[in-house]
């Protein structure tokens, strides 16, 4: 879980194929959270999609990592549902939904962190 966490932040195209292949496969709603997440960060249209109906999941750790991640991937349509997060019965997702609310008001930059060279 905590490698798909760190391919989302600094990984790049190459990593996508192996992140699905470890989704397909995958059956722990909260280790898929994961993998969906970083695949929303690198791009993946399908993967986006699937952060956004994790927002609304029963776990409060699927919801609360997917709002972070919505930040992250500057899923701004998701806007709303994050609003709404605001008043979550988890106090993690609260605050996860509101840092992703700030980002997204904020100038896009990339929160991605560089690898070393």
């Amino acid at each position: 879980k905590i490698c798909g966490w760190v391919l989302g932040l600094i990984g790049d195209a190459s990593d996508v194929e192996p992140l699905q292949k470890t989704l397909a496969a995958e059956t722990d709603e909260l280790a898929r959270a994961y993998f969906i997440n970083a695949l929303a960060c690198l791009g993946d249209a399908s993967a986006r999609t699937m952060l956004g109906k994790n927002l609304t999941s029963n776990d409060p750790a699927v919801r609360t990592y997917s709002a972070e991640f919505a930040g992250y991937s500057r899923a701004i349509e998701f806007r709303p549902q994050l609003i709404k997060m605001l008043d979550d019965d988890n106090v993690d997702t609260r605050v996860r939904a509101a840092q992703s609310l700030v980002m997204m008001s904020q100038p896009p930059k990339s929160y991605r962190i560089e690898k070393a060279k």
